[in-house]
């Protein structure tokens, strides 16, 4: 499939963005199943829970957490850059608001 091949070779860059006359070419879907999987593998302890990156607070259901933005999306940072995304408990992101942590 054209969109693996993309990503797969985006890992193999600094800081995995996606080139942005590539975004055209692509059905973004896959892609971005793709980039929130590579959150909570990045965020999965030896153990298989996954741990807040504000708390520490762990859990094993993914239900629990959201993908949130370090630099808020809000405020023109772009969200296809994995290091710029981490993942959070609901009420944590909540409270987090258009904040940059």
């Amino acid at each position: 499939m054209k969109s693996e091949k993309i990503f797969r070779s985006l890992n193999r860059t600094n800081e995995n963005t996606m080139p942005f006359l590539l975004l055209d070419c692509i059905d973004p879907e896959p892609y971005q199943s793709q980039m929130r999987n590579a959150v909570f593998d990045k965020a999965r302890d030896k153990n298989g829970y996954y741990v807040s990156a504000i708390s520490g607070k762990k859990s094993k259901n993914k239900a629990d957490f959201d993908i949130d933005h370090i630099q808020p999306y809000s405020r023109g940072k772009n969200n296809t850059i994995l290091k710029n995304l981490r993942l959070v408990l609901r009420g944590e992101n909540k409270r987090k608001g258009n904040r940059y942590e």
